[in-house]
């Protein structure tokens, strides 16, 4: 869709919706009313951070100008403020209106207004239409919708693009123009409906998260009064298949669930819950600051260190965050205040680095969960007084209490028990150095595991998920315990697209998310793509989503194939490096889990665990020295292979856990080895939030997405496309890079298939979901070899949670998935039997439709790596268990 757009309100949402309808191919004009922030946008910098904004400005900048004035357009989008006047709780719509009064000017027949701001219901009716009609042009004569932002800072563009949206058009033609527009970049599901009710779901939808958050908070109260730490009732409750409850925390902010309830409400007289919900939230500071004057009492002119002043973790919006309201009571109460947030760049109050804000105070407070307060280590603070008020559970409180730090946790009433009255009562959750609390359980957590014969208890090899068994009911463990320190070492991570990369991710951020402190060792992005500029920098920090990611040197490939020499030195020097990274004293952890293959990234696990106390999980994906012999790469009897097999059976001799992918893969490892340590079941599975239908419409194309590489018949796939055409006019897409990608591309040039075969490379893995949907059909061609039996290629599960149908080749595992899950049809290894097996397939629309209904289902049920994740805690738990 080619269209001039003009996009009033250059702020969080509204510049990235420029500038991803911009890089979509539209002519963006953006306007601001603050002449620094058009200055700013015309001399190529960006007024604030987000993550993925550089590179958008950089694909739309030629397509995208800033101005402080709108002129004609074909779209007027308004995405302006809509703050809440403190004192009556009523919206303030004075910037939507000047913005409507600043479109009137040049409105014209046929042109669409978009409100994406958030307002009252009944808004673009009784104001915004209005005023847009002064222009003299009537509603009709123009289109106008309201499709309300949902996105957050900190995940605002891949939220933009991924979420579902909400389309409440004037009129039928205003809703179908506004989602054609909206169809341009949105690959979630689009939804329909009229303007009043978009606005009021918009409402309905941050009002809910209110809602329960104040129930979180009135249980932390509850449970500081009962002697319960909340925190790990939270958790069991919440195994409860129909329970979902939030963290408490010191106040909501941000510029929606803080304000949108007011929204709702501020013509109401008949919605006491939700105004009491507003009424618990914001006095959840005052709450806070209760806490923290009980511990100071008796301390001579203290001084309060508050750490994170923006409203939630890994962000720099300080919009209605609870460090306001905290401060100002604070300041009323004679308390000094420091702050420090390494987030936020701008606030009222002075920032101060951390050991500055920290130096000569009695009490730090945290008030946002920023993933780098968890790795703070305390005994290089300086404080009078050794004071922490933890708001939000992030901070590792072991490593507090180890340096002297008495640790409250909002929330943990766990030591508040009957005393007597001479005695004094201590103060509920305080973990100060001479308290004695259990951090686990006097029995071992209980992990009841299910064998392939589901019987519990079985001496079966492998045991964790049995075929057919629910993934979303999780065995009970012991919860009570501090926060584990897992490090994982794998030699792919994103950005790089292989399924191993999106698998490590997908669990590190699960396990975070399940109270783990989870590292990820990785090298610098490079091969097997290539694309990746070389760097001899020894190690790189960052983080992503909650995990921890350090990126440590190894020898890059400079080719996509390259030869024998380079490819061992990258697979060796990477685990060297990473066992020398792991024998500094600094970074020690409780559990090392070591994805393999390569299987040399087990030699960190092997060495640490003969030589520390650190527990090992080893990771196995498949046997890479069998699939190596039957692709040719390594002869067999050769003293490589002799080194590797016997590396492999010392590193099965030692491990704590093996990890395997599949039952046959499970089977032959305890078949040809003596593996001591139990055989857990722990699936490639699909992250089914992220790979998901959307509304793609369906083209004439089949699918494949993944490494391109030895083990994939590729060629007959194209060969039986080849053979289709007459009758299919069909294309095959083929997504990802790999070996041999460069052979294939000369057999498709030598067949006349250019037309046909598509190689579109590695894509950004946000656009997976929308290719494989408008698929008719994935294909997941494994060559038929023996060695390869056990594999369940990972991208016949993201076909499945895409909702459309696999064809597989080879035996084995992928046969058994294919006939369990009722969503795949194996194919001999020809291209005649491909394009039988597909032309019965794209014949037949309504099969097609109920093979991805029922793989869809059946991942979801099985697969969804949340609950693989939630197991694999289970596991850690189990063997990090200490005894009381």
């Amino acid at each position: 869709m080619h269209m001039k757009i003009c996009v009033l309100g250059l702020g969080y949402i509204g510049l990235p919706t420029a500038l991803l309808l911009a890089a979509h191919g539209s002519e963006v004009v953006g306007v601001d009313v603050k002449q620094s922030v058009v200055d700013c946008l015309n001399h190529g910098k960006l007024p604030f951070k987000e993550p993925g904004i550089e590179d958008l400005y950089l694909r739309a900048k030629d397509r995208f100008v800033a101005e402080s004035e709108p002129g004609a357009a074909d779209v007027f989008l308004v995405a302006v403020p809509t703050p809440l006047d403190p004192a009556t709780k009523v919206s303030d719509l004075s910037y939507v209106k000047r913005a409507a009064d600043m479109i009137a000017a040049h409105l014209k027949e046929g042109d669409l207004v978009i409100l994406e701001s958030t307002v009252p219901p009944g808004t673009s009716e009784r104001v915004v239409i209005p005023r847009l009609e002064k222009s003299g042009v009537a509603i009709r004569d123009f289109l106008y919708a309201h499709c309300p932002e949902r996105a957050i800072p900190g995940r605002t563009l891949k939220e933009m693009v991924c979420n579902s949206r909400i389309i409440g058009g004037y009129d039928r033609d205003s809703t179908e123009q506004a989602t054609s527009l909206y169809q341009t970049f949105v690959r979630g599901e689009i939804y329909q409906t009229d303007t009043r009710t978009a606005e009021f779901v918009k409402l309905m939808e941050n009002t809910c998260r209110d809602v329960n958050i104040a129930l979180a908070n009135e249980f932390a109260k509850l449970a500081e009064e009962c002697g319960v730490n909340v925190w790990e009732a939270i958790t069991l409750a919440n195994k409860h298949p129909r329970v979902s409850i939030l963290n408490p925390g010191p106040g909501v902010g941000g510029h929606c669930i803080a304000i949108d309830p007011w929204f709702l409400t501020e013509n109401s007289t008949r919605c006491r819950m939700v105004s009491t919900a507003r009424e618990v939230n914001d006095s959840m500071p005052n709450y806070v600051l209760h806490i923290t004057r009980n511990l100071l009492t008796g301390i001579k002119s203290p001084v309060i260190s508050i750490f994170g002043v923006a409203y939630k973790g890994n962000v720099g919006d300080t919009r209605e965050s609870p460090a306001f309201k905290f401060i100002q009571l604070a300041e009323n109460e004679g308390y000094a205040i420091r702050c420090h947030d390494p987030y936020v760049r701008e606030f009222p109050h002075p920032l101060m680095d951390m050991a500055d804000a920290a130096a000569g105070s009695d009490c730090i407070v945290i008030l946002a969960d920023h993933d780098c307060f968890h790795r703070i280590d305390p005994a290089e603070l300086r404080m009078r007084t050794k004071f922490v008020v933890d708001a939000r559970n992030i901070l590792d409180h072991e490593r507090w209490t180890g340096q002297g730090f008495a640790v409250r946790v909002l929330g943990d009433g766990s030591l508040v028990h009957p005393v007597p009255l001479d005695e004094g009562i201590p103060s509920a959750g305080l973990y100060s150095t001479d308290a004695t609390r259990p951090v686990t359980a006097s029995s071992p957590p209980s992990v009841p595991l299910l064998s392939l014969t589901g019987e519990r208890g079985s001496s079966s090899p492998v045991h964790g998920f049995e075929r057919g068994q629910s993934s979303r009911e999780p065995h009970p463990g012991n919860t009570r315990s501090y926060m584990k320190r897992v490090c994982i070492i794998s030699q792919h991570f994103p950005p790089e697209k292989s399924g191993n990369a999106s698998r490590i991710y997908d669990t590190a951020v699960h396990l975070a998310r399940l109270g783990i402190d989870v590292t990820v060792l990785a090298p610098h992005p490079t091969f097997p793509t290539g694309s990746f500029p070389r760097t001899w920098r020894r190690a790189q920090e960052g983080a992503v989503d909650g995990v921890r990611v350090v990126r440590l040197w190894t020898w890059q490939p400079g080719s996509g194939d390259p030869g024998f020499t380079s490819r061992m030195a990258y697979y060796l020097l990477f685990p060297l490096h990473a066992l020398l990274w792991l024998c500094s004293p600094r970074n020690r952890f409780d559990v090392i889990i070591t994805s393999a293959p390569p299987l040399f990234t087990g030699i960190p696990g092997y060495v640490l665990r003969r030589t520390t106390r650190v527990k090992w999980i080893l990771d196995i994906r498949d046997l890479w020295i069998d699939a190596s012999i039957g692709l040719g790469f390594l002869r067999e009897g050769s003293i490589y292979e002799k080194v590797s097999r016997k590396f492999e059976e010392m590193c099965l001799a030692r491990a704590d856990l093996v990890g395997v992918t599949t039952e046959e893969l499970g089977r032959r490892i305890s078949s040809r080895y003596r593996v001591t340590a139990p055989i857990e079941l722990m699936p490639n599975g699909v992250n089914t939030d992220f790979f998901r239908p959307t509304n793609s419409g369906k083209k004439q194309q089949i699918i494949y997405a993944g490494n391109v590489g030895h083990a994939q018949d590729l060629e007959k796939v194209a060969l039986a496309v080849k053979s289709m055409n007459g009758t299919y006019n069909l294309k095959l897409l083929i997504v990802g890079d790999g070996d041999t990608r460069e052979y294939l591309e000369r057999l498709v040039k030598a067949e006349n298939l250019t037309e046909s075969v598509i190689f579109t490379g590695i894509l950004p893995r946000e656009e997976i979901p929308g290719l494989l949907s408008e698929s008719l059909v994935g294909v997941a061609p494994l060559k038929r070899l023996e060695t390869l039996e056990y594999a369940a290629p990972t991208k016949a599960y993201e076909y499945m949670a895409c909702g459309i149908p696999f064809i597989g080749c080879g035996n084995g595992e992928i046969a058994h998935l294919a006939q369990e899950s009722g969503a795949g049809v194996i194919a001999e290894n020809t291209p005649e039997a491909i394009a039988a097996t597909l032309s019965s397939l794209l014949d037949d629309p309504e099969r097609r439709e109920e093979m991805g209904r029922r793989g869809r289902e059946y991942v979801a049920e099985h697969y969804d790596r949340r609950a693989i994740a939630l197991k694999l805690k289970q596991q850690i738990e189990r063997i990090t268990w200490t005894g009381a």
